[in-house]
């Protein structure tokens, strides 16, 4: 009776240990997300600054204001710090609206051989944050763009 015990105690603290270290895995990335989303916010601010308009990551990229982010599909990785490389499989999205007075940041990793394919998420706006971990990613909902009457809020349906 002593050997089936001692197996589920060990296994138990064996599956423990595994969720321990892939819960670090979700806070590691999260801080990172969390730091290329505080770049994109800074450079959206410098952007506004010297064009009165926010821009998409074309936009921010040709101003060179994304300097620090290292994308990997652009250059080698090498010698490039973890921190500051965008894998290729990252999807890393900044969108503006057509006046440019709203911007989005969506930047999404897929983590299938830790955690089962959840995606970890960081996302904003000129004036929020978030973070989300799930199966899918977030719903992607068109940016506002201000109308004669006012700014639009509906969203789709």
């Amino acid at each position: 009776m002593k050997g089936p015990i001692s197996t589920v105690l060990i296994l138990g603290i064996f599956a423990s240990t595994a969720l321990a270290q892939s819960e670090q895995v979700v806070t590691d990335r999260h801080r990172i997300l969390a730091s290329w989303l505080g770049t994109v916010r800074a450079a959206e601010t410098k952007y506004k600054g010297k064009y009165g308009v926010y821009a998409d990551l074309t936009g921010l990229r040709n101003a060179h204001l994304l300097e620090d982010l290292i994308f990997e599909s652009d250059k080698s990785t090498e010698t490039a710090a973890d921190a500051n490389r965008v894998p290729k499989s990252t999807l890393f999205e900044v969108t503006a609206s057509s006046d440019g007075k709203h911007y989005r940041v969506s930047i999404c990793e897929v983590y299938e051989e830790v955690l089962g394919e959840p995606s970890i998420c960081s996302q904003g706006d000129e004036m929020s944050t978030g973070f989300s971990k799930g199966r899918r990613q977030p719903l992607q909902v068109p940016l506002p763009d201000d109308s004669p009457d006012g700014p639009l809020l509906s969203l789709p349906t």
